[in-house]
């Protein structure tokens, strides 16, 4: 490559146990393609219902909607979850991903209602049915955390 000049590379890697039978992976270029038009669609789903910015201020648009970005991640769908979508607290890391109830009720009660729309009702029911005296928190599969 010449100096200066950049490129892109592509990398699959599977894991599995040893004596496992090989799997041919796909061209890695096409998940890349498929996440990034699911992010696409995802954001334009989140930024559809919450105020929209418009400045002359360069990048100052841009950084708002991707702020939104931080709230994307914690939006988790999947059917075998207590409830769709699921809310956690964080994403990427799999450190937190209970859902608290200080995250829809308290500190961003506003911007998630926005984001989620009707389906925030969903999240809240969930917690009316938790004692809260005793748990402080659920799992995506409905356990409470003492």
């Amino acid at each position: 490559m010449a100096p200066n000049a950049s490129m892109t590379a592509y990398f699959s890697f599977f894991i599995s146990r040893p004596g496992s039978p090989s799997v041919s992976l796909p061209d890695a270029a096409q998940p890349i393609a498929q996440s990034q038009t699911a992010w696409q669609q995802r954001l334009a789903w989140a930024t559809a219902r919450i105020p929209q910015l418009t400045t002359d201020i360069p990048g100052l648009s841009a950084y708002y909607r991707r702020s939104v970005a931080s709230g994307l991640v914690c939006i988790w769908d999947n059917p075998d979850f207590v409830s769709q979508p699921f809310l956690a607290t964080c994403g990427l890391d799999g450190g937190a991903m209970c859902a608290y109830l200080w995250d829809i009720a308290g500190y961003v009660p506003r911007m998630s209602t926005l984001m989620l729309g009707e389906d925030i009702r969903k999240i809240a029911r969930n917690f009316t049915a938790i004692d809260l005296r005793k748990f402080y928190a659920v799992t995506p599969g409905g356990l409470l955390i003492e």
